[in-house]
This record gives C-alpha cells, structure tokens and sequence, in this order.
C-alpha cells in the first residue's frame, strides 16, 4: 500500500498553471490556501507572472528552490504530461491534476490518460485524477481544490472520510456532511482514476487512525478484488463503509462514461458485493449523513430486536412496520423488563407492558423517568437497539432528552433519539447531537440507520465464519477439475449433467442416443414417458429450432420424434456437429427454480438462485453472492427471493428442505472457485423440487472460458 500521506496532508505545495485572474480555476487554489493560512510553503508556478497574491512565482518546477512533497495541477490538459514528467524528475511524491479533458472526452483523451498512469508507474508518485476537484484536508485546514471554501474555518475535523469518483458533489457533501453533525477529517475527488483508485483510496483511509467511517459515492468499480479486500478489511476494523452508487440505470450509466469516461458496472451485482461484504448503500444522498452519523457513533446493534420507548402510539406504529420491512422487529421483552417498566404505567393503564411502550402522560410529568426507562430495555438481552422518540418541544423536550445522556453513553448498544417537533425541539436536537448520540425527525428513517448498523454487524461475523471456514462442500477442488477435464472443449447439456452428477448434485435420469432404436431401448429401460432433445454444442436453444419433443409414451412416438427433430435441427443449423438425442425421464414441474455461475468480469464468480418456469415473469428476480459462499450466505439468499415461501410448500407443491438449498448453493461455490479460468458459467434451468424434498436439474449448460 502506497503512502497517501503527501497528497493528504503535503507539507509544501506547488500550484502548476496558477493565476491571478481572481474567480478563475487557476487562481482558486491560491486562493483557498491563503484563506485557509496554510503553514507550509506555497510555490506559484507561472512562466508569466513575478508574483501572484503577494508570493513569489516561479516559471518552473526546475527553478523552486525545494522539491514540494504535493504538485496541484491547473493546465490545460495539452501541458499536464510533460508537467507530470517534469514532476517525476524533481522527486514530487504527489499530484493533483484539476485539468479536464482526457478519459471524458474520447479516444484521444483516453491515450492521454494512460501515459499519465505510466508516470505514475514509472515515478511511484501518487497522482489523483485527472479531471478531480481536488483534496479536502479538515483536520490541518488544507484545501487542494478550486471549489469554494469559505466556510471551512467554521467545520472542525471529524472522524469521517468521504472518497468521490464524482468531484462535482465532494465541497457540496462536505457542507451537507456538517450541517448533519457529521464532521469530515479528509474528503477527495478521485476523478478519473489514471492512478489513484477509489478502492486504494479507501484502502489507506481504512488504516488512518483518525478515520472510522468512510462515505463513498461510486460510479464504477475498476478493481473487484481489491475492492472486495478493502470491505473485508474495514469489516476487521470495524470501520463501516457507507456508499451511493450512481449510474444505477441505463440512462445513468451513459451519464457517467460522459462525466468520467468511466463505465459502470452491473448495479445488481454491486448490489450483491454490497450485501455480502456489510457495505451500507444509501438509498439517497440525504440519507449519506445520517448513516454516517449512526456509525460514527461507535455502537451496533447486538441483535434484531428493537426497543422503543415513545409518547406517540403512531410513531410507535410506524417503527414496528418499517423494523418489519428491514429485517428488524419491535422485541419481545423479557418479564424483568416489563415489570421494571410496569412502575412507570398508571394505575388506569392496562396491565400488560408492551414493546413499544407509549408513555405520553409518564414523561410529561416525570422527564427524567426516561432514564430508567432506557436502562432497563439496555438491560434486556432481547433488545438490541433502543429507539426513543418524543416531541421534543422547548425545555420539557431537552429534560427528556438530557435524561438520556448517561445510560446511553454507559451501554453498548446503539440508541437513537426521534425528535417529532420542528423549529421548536432545536434545543433537544442539538443537545443529541453534540453528544455524539444520532437524532432524527423521522422515526423511519432511525429505522433504516438501525438496520443498516444490524447489516454491518452481522457481516462482520460472517466474514469471521468465513475465515474460520476450512471445510470442504461437495465438490472438491480435485474433484472438479478432474471432471472438467473430461467433458471436452464443447460440451453439451448431456456432458453438463454428467458434470454437474460428478461433483455431487442430483440430474435427472437420462441417456444419450445415437439412434431412434437405442432411444426406443433407453426409454423402455428409464419407463415411460420421456423426453427427446437433440444434443450439439452448435444449438444451445433447442426450442427455437425444434429440437425438443415432451411426453413421448410409446416405442413408434420415439422413432418418428427422434427423425423429425433431426431433420428440424440439420435445416435450422446445417453445420452443427450433433453428438445425439438425449432420453431423460419426465418429471413432474409443480415448481421451478434456476441456479448457476456468473462469472462477472469485475468481482469475478456469483453464485444465483432464483424461481423460473411462470415465476420469472412473476417476480423477475435472482439472487446473488460472490463466491465463496458459506451457510450463512445462502440463508441471506433465499431472504432476498420475494417468492421464497414458495420453497416452505404452497398450494400442494413439495417442499425443498433447507440443507437442499444449502447443499445445491455451497457445490456451486465451490465449483466457482475450483474452475477459475476454466468456466465462464453454469446455468441449471429448470431445476425443480422432488417429492422427497431434492432438487434435480432437468436441464443445465456450461460454458468454458476463453484463452
């Protein structure tokens, strides 16, 4: 890992193009840097000035009369390489190149942007950019950026980092950032990424001692692996990393290869990396800050179970169909705790407590009752997080909330406060706040920031399972490359099956054919009735050129089937190589499912499982998981399929059990991770239930990966 140090806090600063045309690109940066009185030495470069706001300039690198640790770029973009070269012969550790014009605008600007990488390469000098905003040091008051920063004396460092491949948005999110009483110690624009990557940039932030959670706004993703190491790291750490991808759709994905030159990658994908690694993606922008907030606050939930402790019974409600909606629920508390809280009830009250516990007429008599309140839902292992939502109105609000402050800070579980009221629960807002304890408006939202503590918890214990994880699935590593290798370089869904048997997974029972009697033969030894499909590495969609005939029960229904598909097959694709017609046993399809390996070319292999047959058009929908997988991965898997109690039985369709489910996904994984190089896919399709709970591929296709 490279030191970022120089670019992050450079102790001298060369700015290369400077101005002293006020309000201009070139002459910003000065500018920042002045307002901000930066300690360290500043260096104008321009061939055409003698001084520039008060400061010497110089008319090169070559005539400083240092070597600044940080060269700020501001030339057009023809001067930037031959700047940059200069850079790597003085012995620069880092550069910021603001200049646009490369990767964004074409060919031309792309080759542009690869000799600044071999710069790079060739120097080992860290450049960020180009086409970036700059760097934003809170902590030692260094702004690197021509963005405005007039209000940076007033936001002190802070304890979160904020990495932008979108450099429109960083000064923006930085003022948005504080405004949520989130304080920022390092902010950069990474621009187009000729050199420094998002994901490196995350990499050395994960290490800062002054950093425990790092915002992301992510366009494209251009290293998986490292990215994947990165969220493995962080979850080690503890450091939660909270991220908004743009470019989610087509229509934004164009928007990005224009603004960047960067092109997206598959956003379900994203999405699938996000969910095993304990990513938190934000929904929104405005949801950035409060996750951040959340996170900042060093506490995770210990469970699923909520307790709230609310003056209103709707915002109660409200809580309890969210938690529903997220993964969470209102818990069950235990009999020590609701006698605890029965002291606080009246006597009209009914008897029982509840979770949620409305306490309207209890804390406007008794504001510091909340207190205690708290401590006993703390105490209960049942509860995992605790909600506390009131009004929050003038100085009864700020009682309430001043209540808080001590069993909060004692306990090890998260608490959030919901403050209802406007303009007139201010006092009890800020109060929350400046004592590092997440305040929201919306009990919603608290429930989304819950959740999302309870995501980055649970995947950090995951990721221990996963490292302890030594055992073997199914399918060994030996295994299936011994059965790779025998299946040739163009198998068929025959050969698919056969290797998919070899590494432990049910098939249907078939046999391959080569002619109409050695059909009719393996029929009558399968029973009837059967299917015929005509077999050919040439022909994968055996439908469209009548290749398929279903419920074949008789000797003469086989011989004329087994010609007409032939004759169907050769007239459709004259020069397939067809190796036969495969006889399979007709099963039953009450339910289908589809199962494989994809093979991205960013994160590399993912297992899938989704429904198929009707289901598809029904839910469109499948879920997926880097490899490898473990137990734990496929229970979140099948949580994700909105049809998943189709899997529990319905409507007299069979059950899949469970360790089923499990055994299918783990092979696949398994086979994944043993095939690199050698596979591009599995698709299994239809894969439907048996009686007995199994499920069996009826139809399946691999697909070898190219030199």
């Amino acid at each position: 890992m490279r030191d970022l140090r120089p670019l992050l806090a450079p102790t001298s600063i060369a700015i290369v193009g400077a101005s002293s045309r006020l309000n201009t690109v070139a002459a910003r940066p000065l500018e920042n840097l002045q307002m901000m009185e930066y300690g360290g030495a500043l260096y104008p470069i321009n061939p055409t000035a003698q001084e520039i706001a008060g400061i010497r300039c110089y008319p090169n690198l070559e005539e400083l009369p240092e070597v600044p640790e940080l060269a700020l770029l501001v030339l057009p973009a023809q001067h930037v390489l031959p700047t940059l070269e200069s850079c790597a012969q003085r012995g620069v550790k880092a550069a910021i190149v603001i200049s646009a014009g490369f990767a964004e605008t074409g060919s031309e600007g792309a080759q542009a942007q690869v000799k600044i990488r071999e710069v790079a390469q060739r120097s080992g000098m860290v450049i960020c950019g180009p086409n970036s905003l700059g760097v934003l040091n809170f902590v030692d008051r260094i702004p690197m950026t021509f963005g405005s920063v007039t209000d940076m004396k007033d936001w002190p460092g802070g304890r979160v980092s904020l990495v932008s491949q979108s450099g429109g948005l960083l000064v923006g999110l930085a003022n948005r950032a504080f405004d949520a009483g989130v304080n920022i110690n390092y902010a950069v624009a990474t621009g187009n990424e000729a050199d420094l990557k998002l994901s490196e940039t995350i990499e050395y932030l994960a290490e800062d001692p002054g950093t425990d959670v790092i915002v992301v706004i992510i366009e494209a993703i251009r290293n998986g692996p490292r990215f994947l190491s990165v969220c493995d790291r962080l979850l080690e750490l503890g450091k939660p990393l909270i991220a908004y991808k743009l470019a989610r759709s087509k229509k934004g994905k164009a928007a990005a290869q224009s603004h960047t030159g960067a092109l997206a990658g598959s956003y379900p994908v994203l999405q699938a990396v996000f969910r095993q690694r304990g990513v938190i993606e934000a929904g929104d922008l405005d949801d950035l800050f409060a996750l951040a907030g959340a996170c900042a606050a060093g506490r995770f939930p210990t469970g699923p179970g909520l307790g709230v402790i609310t003056e209103s019974g709707g915002a109660g409600a409200i809580v309890a169909d969210r938690a529903d909606d997220l993964g969470l629920t209102t818990a069950t508390i235990g009999k020590d705790t609701a006698s605890r809280l029965k002291e606080f009830v009246p006597q009209f009250a009914p008897e029982q407590v509840t979770n949620p516990f409305d306490v309207t007429s209890i804390i406007a008599q008794n504001p510091a009752s909340v207190g205690s309140m708290a401590e006993a839902f703390f105490d209960d292992p049942a509860v995992g997080g605790l909600l506390v939502i009131t009004a929050g109105s003038g100085e009864p609000g700020k009682a309430r909330m001043q209540a808080l402050l001590d069993p909060i800070q004692r306990s090890k579980k998260p608490a959030f406060g919901v403050v209802l009221a406007g303009s007139s629960a201010t006092p009890s807002y800020q109060l929350l706040r400046s004592n590092n304890i997440p305040a929201y408006h919306s009990p919603g939202k608290a429930v989304e920031s819950m959740a999302a503590l309870w995501h980055f918890a649970r995947a950090r214990e995951r990721h221990k399972a996963r490292c302890k994880s030594q055992e073997k699935t199914v399918a060994s590593e030996a295994k299936v490359k011994e059965a790779l290798a025998g299946i040739g370089s163009a198998p068929t869904e025959y050969d698919a099956k056969r290797f998919l048997k070899q590494c432990g997974l049910l098939v249907v029972e078939e046999r391959l054919a080569q002619s109409a009697g050695e059909a009719v033969k393996y029929a009558e030894t399968l029973g009837y009735p059967v299917a015929l499909k005509v077999q050919s590495p040439d022909i994968i969609h055996k439908t469209e050129v009548g290749g398929i005939r279903l419920n074949l029960d008789n000797a003469k229904a086989i011989e004329t089937a087994y010609e007409e598909i032939l004759t169907r097959a050769r007239k459709a694709v004259p020069q397939a190589d067809i190796a036969g017609m495969l006889v399979s046993r007709m099963v039953p399809t009450p339910l289908e499912f589809v199962a494989g390996i994809h093979v991205d070319p960013t994160f590399g292999p993912l297992i899938l499982l989704g429904l198929g047959g009707i289901w598809v058009e029904v839910f469109d929908e499948a879920a997926m998981c880097p490899a490898p997988l473990i137990p734990e991965d496929v229970l979140e898997m099948v949580s994700q399929l909105r049809g998943a109690a189709l899997l529990k039985g319905a409507r007299n369709m069979p059950a899949v059990r469970p360790e089923e489910i499990q055994k299918l996904l783990l092979t696949l994984s398994e086979i994944a991770l043993a095939s690199q190089g050698l596979l591009s896919g599995i698709d299994i399709n239809p894969l439907v239930p048996t009686e007995d709970g199994r499920l069996m591929a009826l139809d399946a296709s691999l697909f070898l990966a190219h030199p």
